[in-house]
């Protein structure tokens, strides 16, 4: 699954990207603190589940990329 919508909890304009990967639901983009409450209101089947930023998914990475990702 692959969401996106604007959020219009403020006047930023802001665009969240929703996903689901392996029974896990990530929220990315340009979020206000209200974008997730945003995407629990227009996505009732989404308001009990834990949603989780796209920047906690794990990438498997080598030896090498992890010890100069700096």
């Amino acid at each position: 699954m692959e969401d996106k919508f604007s959020c219009s909890g403020c006047s930023r304009g802001c665009t969240i990207k929703i996903t689901e990967e392996d029974g896990k639901i990530y929220i990315e983009g340009n979020k206000c603190i209200g974008g997730e409450q945003q995407i629990r209101l227009n996505r009732p089947e989404l308001a009990e589940r834990q949603l989780l930023k796209a920047e906690d998914k794990r990438s498997k990475k080598g030896f090498f990329s992890k010890l100069f990702s700096r």
